[in-house]
């Protein structure tokens, strides 16, 4: 079970307001009811760790081993920042039905983005 995110900018880095346009491919052993493509982001460091889904599509009719292109649009906050005590990432994801009856959803793949006026990350610790 692979999937991939591939997209359309290969440094991953944005600006606010932008299009985020690209393709998920995937080779699975059984076809997914659906499978959802998402751009989010999410805290990291010290309290509590929160995720907001800023947009998605669902991806339905797909096949077992499959491509799709996907374009979702982002905010004009937050911005991409790492800090000593919480950072802000964002990431594109793909997710499919979980495979048991306790998971509702897994994810199949991720992939950093930086967001930002000048395509950097703020705060200490630059990528």
């Amino acid at each position: 079970m692979t999937a991939t995110i591939v997209l359309r900018k290969p440094d991953g880095r944005f600006e606010p307001r932008e299009r985020v346009d690209g393709s998920a491919s995937w080779s699975l052993e059984h076809a997914p009811a659906w499978l959802e493509v998402r751009l989010a982001w999410h805290t990291e460091g010290k309290g509590t760790k929160e995720v907001v889904v800023i947009g998605l599509e669902r991806l339905r009719g797909v096949s077992a081993q499959d491509q799709r292109t996907f374009g979702l649009t982002l905010p004009e906050m937050p911005y991409t920042y790492h800090g000593r005590i919480v950072s802000i990432l964002w990431s594109v994801a793909v997710f499919g039905p979980g495979g048991r009856f306790w998971h509702r959803e897994q994810l199949l793949a991720t992939l950093p983005i930086v967001v930002s006026p000048t395509r950097e990350p703020f705060g200490e610790r630059r990528t």
